[in-house]
């Protein structure tokens, strides 16, 4: 896989189409077989009050019942959560790291971009394929489950 970029204009990510994130916000992804990589866009009109964050909700299965969060804040530092549902709620462990997660913050004009890298050895022995359910998230930090979910092809 490439160097991480965090630049839209590089020729990496030019190509690629991309998913709105709500007002002006997007998300690119781009994969090889060792990992995914997400380029978000963060829009900023003005200084937030509070950290900013993007979020990518991986869940290899499909079902929405166990899922993966990777994440990192406007000031590049990275978050990990492993949640599952349950009859009581979702349960989150914050003990579990994503190895060898890589990510790359750029303030640009109008906002900020963050790309990262999610290798899919540290999301256990589930290998890429049809079924796989994504959702991407972008606001304050803090744990909160995803809103939305959408399918992730593995098209060559």
């Amino acid at each position: 896989m490439s160097p991480l970029v965090a630049d839209p204009a590089d020729e990496l990510w030019r190509e690629v189409g991309s998913f709105e994130l709500g007002p002006e916000g997007w998300v690119k992804a781009i994969w090889s077989e060792e990992a995914l990589q997400f380029l978000f866009f963060i829009p900023r009109e003005q200084e937030s009050s509070g950290e900013e964050a993007v979020s990518v909700f991986l869940d290899p299965v499909g079902d929405r019942e166990a899922y993966f969060e990777i994440g990192v804040t406007s000031q590049n530092v990275p978050f990990f959560n492993a949640a599952r549902r349950s009859r009581s709620g979702t349960k989150v462990d914050s003990s579990w790291r994503c190895e060898r997660f890589s990510s790359v913050v750029e303030p640009m004009r109008g906002g900020w971009s963050a790309t990262l890298l999610v290798p899919f050895s540290s999301l256990g022995s589930i290998p890429p394929g049809p079924g796989w359910k994504v959702a991407l998230e972008f606001g304050q930090t803090g744990f909160r489950p995803p809103r939305r979910w959408i399918s992730l092809d593995f098209v060559e």
